[in-house]
């Protein structure tokens, strides 16, 4: 994946998701736990606009997941993987607030599946995988 799209998750993602500083931790260790994935679908050879649909889904994630962090706080010491199973499965993401169109959610679903899948298997040992 080029550098300028993981600059920009790594330096402008979690500064956009701050509702208050300590969200900003929160945020960046999503962004660390997101970045491999966002790799991996690269390298399976998206086309550009599904790339970057994963990609803004991934955006609307981490800014839900810093938003539960930040109402509840005994989720922000969570390790980024920890907090993203938390939310994360395979019936898809966490539900959107009430401004977001059933279509978004939809979207943030499949993406969510998609990592979700991608985070088992990179749990499992490689004889597994």
């Amino acid at each position: 994946m080029d550098e300028k799209p993981l600059r920009e998750m790594r330096e402008e993602w979690p500064k956009s998701w701050m509702g208050v500083r300590a969200d900003l931790e929160v945020g960046r260790r999503l962004v660390e736990a997101f970045v491999p994935f966002a790799e991996f679908l690269h390298q399976r050879g998206y086309a550009k606009s599904t790339l970057r649909r994963h990609v803004d889904n991934l955006w609307l994630l981490g800014g839900e997941l810093v938003k539960r962090a930040s109402v509840e706080p005994s989720l922000r010491g969570l390790p980024a993987r920890t907090l993203i199973e938390k939310y994360v499965g395979g019936e898809g993401g966490p539900l959107l607030g009430p401004y977001e169109t059933e279509s978004e959610q939809r979207s943030l679903d499949a993406t969510c599946r998609k990592l979700w899948r991608f985070m088992v298997l990179q749990a499992k040992p490689p004889e597994e995988a």
